[in-house]
């Protein structure tokens, strides 16, 4: 995806000719939240960048052959992570229903299925529950749940 640069425009009380800016610093990309189009905000330390206010939460999970929700709906969700630690079985996925072979899709062994949400126009991340099924028993993962602040 092409993110469209803006131009810097110099942090109040600063010098525009400042000589302490990096490339990062110069740039706001649409749909950033809580950025003002133009300016950036304040980061770690005072130093300018963007401030991610969101937070990922890991959920380690076992499933087997009954499908199993691992979290419930979050209209809070921007991203989504769920990571088949297994090593020769699938699993199956499904989102605001029980997971089955038909109905779900497949991770992989080793294999992750990802979702990144953000800003309009941008990508997707469900905010429905989340349905696992085991090819076989006792099969581990792990879900990230990534939120954003309330």
């Amino acid at each position: 995806m092409h993110r469209q640069k803006l131009p810097w425009v110099p942090l109040a009380g600063l010098p525009s000719d400042r000589q302490d800016r990096e490339p990062s610093d110069d740039v706001h990309y649409p749909g950033d939240r809580g950025a003002v189009p133009g300016q950036p905000s304040r980061g770690p330390g005072g130093r300018p960048g963007y401030r991610n206010s969101d937070t990922a939460t890991n959920f380690p999970f076992v499933i087997g052959l009954q499908s199993t929700q691992i979290i419930p709906a979050n209209p809070l969700r921007v991203y989504l992570l769920v990571q088949n630690k297994d090593a020769g079985a699938d699993m199956f996925i499904n989102f605001g229903q029980k997971a089955n072979a038909f109905n779900g899709v497949i991770i992989i062994p080793r294999g992750n299925f990802e979702f990144v949400g953000g800003g309009p126009g941008g990508s997707f991340s469900p905010q429905d529950s989340v349905w696992l099924l085991g090819a076989v028993a006792d099969m581990n993962g792990v879900l990230v749940e990534g939120v954003r602040p309330t």
